[in-house]
């Protein structure tokens, strides 16, 4: 290895300072500055403004007295804290609009002395003039926390130019209590063509309760809540926020006379949710869509793990006036997800849960998700309209559910369909929607409807048109269960030469049209149909059915991805050994208490054996031939009906 001398090592230590110093001059640099006043003034007056604090860090050096209350040297990560005298919440009114952002910089409104949860330190833009931003994020890597933001004339607070920008903590379009509005004109959070920003988070989140820690309060403004704009507009998320109800999440304070919750248009890879408590928005209460991904390109972006259309504790309507989420042009989406905390409660909204519309609107996955019921997934909370509409100008080849456990979605109790796939004329519909592993029941229509409303009957060969090629439903002929399994038997016509995934539900009750809902998914088998487009079905599968059950069943082409309507339904024949009628009333060779069915049977516990033909006869399970081998229970069966057992013990004791 090579050595150096001293002054060798002491050349090159202070030629490495240098050239830090040079190129790196800003590094490990970072300045505090302290408001101290809430006026909005520029002056040597020994009190620091929020004005003079945000030019001092955009230049990087102190205007008018600002030195005063400033630490450290301007850098890349400065901070502006508040320190302003007096207790309660302090009302700060720029008569212009402030200058942006445009050094990093984390603006902490926490710091206030008294802080302990709700913001102390309010900017209220009814003074600033027209067009007016809240504030406006440039520099990229700046944080916003603890300020109420609210009577901008433009947007509460603008992103653009770069990003990586943290907003959290704040009320933006209310008052300083959460209970109350105070709008800004147009969006809350508006973010134009920047990047992996994030709005909100999952610190001090309370899930089910108020609006605390990181959880921003977006609501009340005249427009979109949040804005997501633009083809640059990726990798952003929206986390642990109320956008549309008060603080306490009780209450609606609605975004929009005419907009929505949250929009995305043209953004792509975007998180809106996720799959911990912490970061679930609730975005409810809002004077249209709760979530809008609009337009052609906007794509892959996830919505998971959100309260759409209820309160914070998921178990009462706050509705959005109109769908809970709405995918217009939107492609390869994700509305929930297989894994735990994936998928959304999307309930209680003034029309759909979720639409699917105008072409365009492709490869969008919604899986895992409540659409019509409570957060525990069970109780009534129903859409106003259907539960999904896939509808107008062909919107195709869209997966509501799939083939993986999770990936089903409950959808129940809506005021319409479950699922409703319409046109909007003969020649304009949509097709390649599959509709699998859902459990779909107790809605006001059909189950899943496919054309115009009402069961769409059987054609001979599926020749038809229409959504989703107005497939062919199945026809059950046979429904059987016994000892813990079930045997389905039936036939479908369809597409000649064409492989077919059936699946297999179960319903408390069939619905009034004669065909079903699908309450409880039993399973599925694949089939081929022949040259005449004939198959038949014959599935088992081990579930134990009880009371009335009325079974149901879908076919989904698995080339063309059509999903029929439900069948008709069919009553099971659910066999029970009787454990009292010395009969063999299920089929499976066991007789009453011998019965695995009769196992826990209050008189198969209780009662002491009946006497057989084999009591007292020499003859049992541990019975023995006369020469020590075992007897079978059949053998022995037939021997004692002819007492030859007797004799049998007769002769082993006399040669004993």
């Amino acid at each position: 290895m090579k050595k150096y001398s001293l002054a060798q090592r002491t050349l090159r230590l202070a030629v490495c300072g240098v050239i830090s110093f040079l190129c790196f001059p800003n590094a490990a640099k970072s300045a505090t500055i302290t408001v101290t006043t809430n006026l909005d003034t520029v002056a040597n007056d020994g009190q620091v403004t929020l004005r003079e604090a945000i030019t001092a860090i955009n230049s990087g050096s102190d205007q008018s007295d600002v030195n005063v209350n400033r630490t450290g040297t301007y850098g890349v990560s400065d901070t502006i804290l508040f320190n302003i005298s007096g207790s309660g919440v302090h009302t700060l009114q720029p008569a212009s609009a402030l200058p942006s952002l445009a050094s990093p910089v984390t603006v902490d409104g926490t710091s206030q002395p008294g802080f302990s949860g709700s913001p102390l330190i309010e900017i209220d833009g009814s003074g600033a003039g027209a067009n007016v931003d809240g504030l406006h994020l440039t520099a990229g890597a700046t944080t916003v926390k603890g300020l109420v933001i609210n009577r901008f004339s433009n947007r509460g607070i603008l992103i653009d130019t770069a990003g990586g920008n943290v907003v959290a903590g704040n009320f933006i379009g209310t008052d300083a209590t959460g209970a109350s509005t105070l709008d800004n004109a147009h969006a809350g959070i508006y973010i134009d063509d920047a990047a992996d920003n994030l709005i909100g988070g999952a610190v001090g989140v309370s899930p089910g309760g108020p609006c605390t820690g990181d959880c921003n309060l977006i609501s009340g403004n005249d427009e979109d809540g949040v804005h997501i704009a633009g083809s640059g507009s990726t990798g952003n998320r929206v986390q642990g926020n109320f956008i549309g109800t008060d603080v306490t999440g009780n209450l609606a304070l609605a975004n929009g006379s005419d907009e929505d919750g949250l929009q995305i248009s043209y953004g792509t890879d975007n998180l809106i949710g996720g799959t911990t408590p912490q970061e679930r928005n609730v975005i409810s209460g809002n004077n249209s869509e709760g979530i809008f991904l609009a337009g052609l390109g906007t794509s892959r972006n996830i919505i998971q793990g959100n309260f759409i259309g209820t309160n914070a504790a998921g178990n009462a309507a706050i509705p959005n006036q109109f769908e809970g989420v709405v995918m217009q042009q939107a492609s390869d989406n994700i509305i929930g997800g297989s894994v735990p905390g994936a998928g959304n409660v999307i309930s209680g909204n003034g029309d759909f849960g979720i639409s699917i519309v105008v072409d365009g609107a492709t490869g969008n996955v919604v899986q895992g998700n409540f659409i019509g019921t409570q957060a525990d997934g069970v109780s009534p909370l129903g859409n106003f309209a259907s539960g999904v509409l896939i509808t107008a100008e062909a919107p195709n080849d869209n997966a509501i559910g799939g083939m993986v456990p999770g990936d089903g979605n409950v959808i129940a109790f809506n005021g319409g369909d479950g699922i409703s796939l319409r046109f909007d004329n003969a020649n304009d519909f949509s097709t390649g929607n599959a509709i699998l592993g859902n459990s779909i029941y107790s809605n006001g229509g059909l189950g899943i409807d496919l054309g115009a409303p009402g069961v769409t009957p059987n054609d001979d060969g599926d020749g038809d048109t229409g959504p989703n090629h107005l497939q062919n439903f199945p026809v059950l002929t046979s429904a059987v269960s016994a000892n813990g399994e079930v045997t389905l038997m039936g036939n479908l016509n369809s597409t000649p030469s064409s492989g077919f995934r059936v699946e297999f539900f179960a319903n408390d009750a069939c619905d009034d049209s004669g065909n079903g809902e699908g309450q409880d998914f039993l399973g599925s088998v694949d089939l081929t149909t022949d040259a005449s487009g004939n198959g038949d079905i014959s599935a088992s599968f081990n579930v134990l059915l009880s009371g009335a059950s009325f079974i149901t069943a879908t076919a989904t082409n698995l080339s063309t991805l059509d999903t029929s309507e439900f069948s008709s339904c069919l009553s099971a024949t659910i066999l029970v050994e009787d454990c009292a009628n010395a009969e063999d009333d299920d089929g499976d060779g066991a007789v009453d208490c011998s019965d695995p069915d009769c196992i826990s049977n209050a008189a198969c516990v209780s009662a002491p054996a009946a006497p057989s033909a084999l009591s007292g006869s020499g003859c049992s399970l541990a019975a023995k031939t006369a020469d020590g081998g075992s007897m079978s229970l059949f053998l022995a069966s037939a021997l004692a009906a002819l007492g030859i057992c007797r004799v049998l013990r007769r002769r082993e004791t006399k040669s004993a």
